[in-house]
């Protein structure tokens, strides 16, 4: 039943059974920062190859029929057909071709990236130096970033110690042989976790 389930919770809101969980605020972020995943990943697929633009004939010289009476805007489509993908076409000066999307122009997504990466992480209370992502800081900053993940750890730390002293250890000392001496200070029997901040 029920009676026989000890929950314990962090940040537990009032007429909640359950603690409200660190994503909370930062749901909406991780949503975000997937979808640009996604939408890199699809840039990516897009232009890994660039498109190319075959421009057959000139102003002057237009696109007509060869003498055979065959199209050259059909001639040219059968060539790059029968083209291998490593390959490469010669063409008189009536052939143009261009290679679009392989300039360098497209959308750089790693600033929007790493900005709802670090809203993420902020909102989680670590930071890249938690995570083993971040290149150039040192043995101090290291230090001082993780001082907030250290303080966090340490805050579940002493709630879990309070409700299992409360609950749990109360509750088994009432149901031991000591009687009436059960909670007494000698008796009583705490949950203590050992320092975590140590050089």
């Amino acid at each position: 039943s029920s009676e026989d389930v000890i929950h314990f919770t962090i940040d537990k809101r009032e007429g909640f059974l359950w603690g409200t969980p660190l994503l909370v605020p930062v749901i909406d972020d991780i949503r975000a920062l997937r979808q640009i995943e996604e939408n890199i990943e699809l840039l990516l697929y897009q232009h890994i190859f660039p498109l190319f633009h075959w421009t057959v004939g000139t102003d002057d010289q237009p696109a007509g029929y060869t003498e055979t009476g065959e199209r050259e805007l059909e001639i040219a489509r059968d060539w790059w057909k029968l083209m291998p993908a490593e390959g490469m076409l010669i063409t008189d000066a009536r052939h143009k071709i261009e290679a679009i999307g392989a300039e360098g122009r497209s959308i750089r997504a790693e600033g929007y990236l790493s900005h709802f990466k670090l809203r993420v992480l902020g909102g989680l209370g670590i930071s890249e130096m938690d995570t083993g992502q971040s290149s150039s800081a040192n043995r101090s900053t290291a230090r001082s970033l993780s001082r907030a993940l250290i303080d966090s750890v340490k805050d579940i730390q002493d709630s879990l110690e309070t409700q299992w002293d409360a609950w749990v250890g109360t509750e088994l000392l009432e149901e031991s042989t000591f009687g009436e001496e059960a909670l007494t200070e000698d008796n009583m029997v705490y949950l203590t976790f050992t320092e975590i901040d140590i050089d």
